[in-house]
């Protein structure tokens, strides 16, 4: 897999809420939800139960889309994220879920007190604007899945 940005892995460890659009049957949903960023993986891990409306629709059709944002000011500040991803729920007996579950709680101390269910967040493309320095600047990013 190809390496994200360093400054896209500078914001997405900067930052902690991630804005979830999913969609089935032409019905469209969003959430907010806390992430932690799997840099390895190239994911964003997630708590949410799979009970809830937005996890529900998840595991019917896991190809979603998502934002990451700063509430800037003025358009100079402005600095966000915006990706296609396809949403894994991470079993009770996945081999891989300690781990993600150590990742995550690593950085929300809170979640290990949390009984929830576990997801990644799997990016596949991705559009980061940063207005910081330079006025709509982009970068581009997307998965290679060659081995």
């Amino acid at each position: 897999m190809n390496a994200l940005p360093k400054n896209v892995t500078k914001f997405l460890t900067e930052n902690r809420v991630v804005t979830i659009a999913c969609a089935q049957n032409n019905q469209a949903w969003a959430v907010n939800c806390f992430y932690v960023l799997n840099e390895d993986t190239a994911a964003l891990i997630v708590f949410t139960k799979r009970t809830t409306h937005h996890a529900e629709i998840m595991l019917a059709n896991p190809n979603i889309a998502g934002t990451v944002s700063v509430q800037p000011e003025g358009i100079l500040g402005l600095s966000g994220l915006q990706f296609a991803a396809r949403a894994e729920l991470l079993e009770q007996d996945d081999p891989r879920r300690a781990q993600f579950r150590n990742v995550y709680t690593g950085t929300v101390p809170a979640a290990k007190l949390m009984d929830s269910d576990m997801w990644l967040l799997h990016l596949d493309s991705l559009k980061y604007t940063d207005n910081k320095m330079v006025v709509a600047r982009k970068t581009k990013w997307e998965r290679n899945h060659a081995a």
